[in-house]
């Protein structure tokens, strides 16, 4: 599954970020998972940390999340 990330305020470089799952609704049987706000959160924080300038006019900025990475482990606990 994809998203996609941009700045409402202005143009600039699109975030575009892959996970590791499928979309709920395939039909090809593939493993599937939530986007959640707290992963968005994250994923945009992890690519703002490896550069990504959501103002600067560029080409996509690509984020391919592993299964393992850090910013799909949701912590526990209330609100989350």
């Amino acid at each position: 599954m994809t998203f996609a990330v941009e700045s409402m305020d202005r143009s600039g470089r699109t975030l575009v970020v892959s996970l590791p799952w499928a979309h709920p609704g395939n039909w090809m049987g593939k493993p599937t998972g939530a986007v959640r706000p707290a992963v968005v959160a994250r994923a945009i924080q992890h690519a703002l940390d490896r550069g990504w300038r959501p103002a600067a006019p560029a080409s996509a900025f690509a984020l391919d999340l592993p299964a393992d990475s850090p910013v799909l482990v949701t912590p526990t606990g209330p609100g989350n």
